[in-house]
């Protein structure tokens, strides 16, 4: 079990895996080798943790699903209203960048790379969110939710981009006095996925994550401000900002 004790660290026999690292990379490579090797059978003995064939299998797979991202990339510009040839070229732009080519091609099975694909998913669905109604828009609001909790189980780096996401809004927000139903359901369903990830996964659990500036702090914000009322709504607005930083604090 990847997720018990690890009897070669001595120095950490009382933490589990599970609450050191998170492991929805290993899992999902383990789900899959479980798979090729129900179609193509068990590599030879010797070669069982050591086979080309395999480690190439999952290159390939994990290749492929970040193949996902410049498609996430060009339908969120387009819900955007951004120009077909302008959205076919940010989605360019994004597989020629340095990031993508020196981290991000699949080759390094590294956990910022499987969360990507998610990432991006949220963003889109956020633009989704904001241009869909009705149905589409509670599709995009579950879709964005669930994105971002996979994104967070897989790299809790990813934490990062969700929170300034909701900076983001929280600024504009306080600049325009505007609020939005349509970005208070989004990030009221994100900040309850994450809350329930918080409490149940292992290593977010044990690091706090519910204590982090995004859930005590951001989250929170960017839906709490997009509910005030008209009346005295900015100074409504900076006093809710300010009684969540000073419990984040």
């Amino acid at each position: 079990d990847i997720a018990g004790v690890d009897p070669a660290l001595p120095a950490v026999t009382h933490r589990p895996a599970a609450e050191q690292m998170s492991l929805s990379l290993e899992y999902a490579g383990g789900w899959l080798l479980r798979l090729r090797r129900m179609i193509c059978g068990v590599p030879p003995e010797g070669e069982y943790e050591r086979s080309y064939e395999e480690s190439r299998f999952i290159r390939y797979a994990l290749t492929w699903y970040l193949a996902l991202v410049p498609a996430l990339v060009f339908l969120m510009l387009r819900f955007l209203k951004v120009s077909t040839p302008l959205a076919a070229a940010s989605a360019l732009g994004y597989v020629c960048s340095v990031a993508a080519l020196g981290r991000y091609t699949g080759q390094d099975l590294i956990k910022g790379a499987f969360a990507l694909p998610l990432l991006a998913g949220f963003l889109c669905a956020y633009a989704a969110s904001l241009r869909c109604r009705y149905r589409g828009r509670k599709l995009a609001c579950a879709a964005g939710a669930l994105c971002a909790a996979g994104a967070v189980i897989s790299w809790d780096a990813a934490q990062f981009t969700i929170g300034l996401l909701a900076l983001m809004e929280i600024v504009r927000a306080l600049f325009t006095g505007k609020v939005s139903t349509k970005r208070r359901d989004f990030f009221l369903l994100t900040h309850i996925a994450l809350t329930l990830i918080a409490v149940t996964i292992p290593y977010h659990r044990a690091h706090g994550f519910i204590f982090s500036p995004t859930m005590l702090l951001l989250l929170p914000g960017a839906w709490l401000l997009n509910m005030m009322p008209e009346k005295q709504r900015r100074f409504t607005q900076i006093a809710v900002l300010a009684i969540l930083a000073a419990v984040s604090w």
